[in-house]
């Protein structure tokens, strides 16, 4: 057990951030969740006053630019307790998506090299599954952390 640990640990940190992101968004351009921000996240969360936001941040704005001002205001609420949850979560359904594609793919290939393919099999069967249902939660946990940071840094409202 020690010994899967350390290779799943030293085998995703060979992968990059930035590959993660378009792994999990399927999006080859602006995959970061912070992309579409304003013009998206911030319209369709019932919490988000979006007029408020739209007037910060207007839908129209280039995907790059919403994910730089996105990240400017998850630096100020980042150490809030929803905000790091929720960003400890993506992280891990993120890394556990690629850590189980690399297995997966490793044991297609030890199913080919040693000709088992009733064991190596069942273990990509499995591998896979892991990473398609890690990865949909880490899309899902993303675009939450997205959400939970303008809440979290939205002003509040006084009756």
């Amino acid at each position: 057990a020690t010994v899967f640990a350390v290779i799943s640990r030293v085998l995703n940190g060979l992968v990059s951030p930035d590959l993660k992101a378009h792994l999990v968004f399927w999006k080859l351009k602006n995959p970061l969740p912070g992309s579409q921000a304003f013009s998206n996240y911030a319209l369709s969360d019932a919490r988000l006053d979006s007029e408020y936001w739209s007037k910060l941040v207007p839908p129209d704005t280039p995907p790059e630019r919403q994910n730089a001002e996105w990240y400017k205001i998850y630096a100020t609420v980042k150490n809030t307790t929803a905000v790091r949850e929720v960003h400890q979560s993506y992280l891990f359904c993120r890394d556990l998506m690629c850590i189980s594609l690399i297995f997966a793919f490793l044991s297609a290939t030890g199913a080919t090299i040693l000709k088992d393919s009733s064991t190596a099999g069942i273990c990509y069967l499995l591998y896979l599954m892991i990473a398609i249902f890690s990865g949909l939660a880490a899309k899902q946990y993303g675009i939450r952390l997205v959400t939970t940071a303008l809440a979290e840094a939205a002003p509040t409202r006084s009756n």
